[in-house]
Formats: C-alpha cells, sequence, structure tokens
C-alpha cells in the first residue's frame, strides 16, 4: 500500500466563509450572532483563537452539530500544531480572506 502525504488542513474559518456565501449572508451577520468584535470573529475565521466556546451558537447559526465544529477545530489544531514544528521558517499556512 503507497504511503499517504501529508493531508492539506485548513481552519474551521474555510469552511464557515463557504457555508457564509452559500447562504448569502455576511461576516457581519456570523459576528452579530456570535455577539462579539470584528477582529474576535476575524480570529475565529483565520484560526486563530478556538471556536469551541462558540460551537454551540456556530451549531443553532448554520443549522449543524455541535460535533462537527469540535471535529474541524480539534483537526484544525491537531494538524497546524504538528505543522508548525516541521514547516521550514519562512513558510506559513494559507491565511484565510474575508
Amino acid at each position: 500500500m503507497p504511503k499517504r502525504g501529508p493531508y492539506l488542513t485548513y481552519p474551521p474559518g474555510v469552511f464557515i466563509l463557504e457555508e457564509l456565501a452559500f447562504r448569502n449572508q455576511t461576516v457581519e451577520d456570523l459576528r452579530s450572532a456570535l455577539g462579539c468584535s470584528l477582529p474576535e470573529c476575524v480570529a475565529y475565521l483565520e484560526g486563530k483563537r478556538s471556536i469551541l466556546p462558540v460551537a454551540q451558537i456556530l451549531a443553532r447559526f448554520f443549522g449543524t452539530s455541535v460535533t462537527l465544529w469540535n471535529h474541524l477545530w480539534n483537526t484544525w489544531e491537531k494538524r497546524s500544531t504538528k505543522r508548525s514544528l516541521t514547516v521550514s521558517e519562512g513558510q506559513t499556512a494559507p491565511e484565510v480572506q474575508g
């Protein structure tokens, strides 16, 4: 069996932005639902701030499960931590545009 290469992992914000676009909603709609400031919302989207405290709100906002958001965050955190230990200096993870 061939050895698998590394998986690409993106912050949960990528999925959030795709869902917002699909639903014709904005980051401001999300920010309002989360009850946070714009910089806090951007930190969630960029994967710089854990979404675990707002997973319940995200689940209600998007009509999904809390488990989905927990899984997305835990996968991102695990793989981004591992990647940051192996990425050569000068390279960074892809940034969220929003």
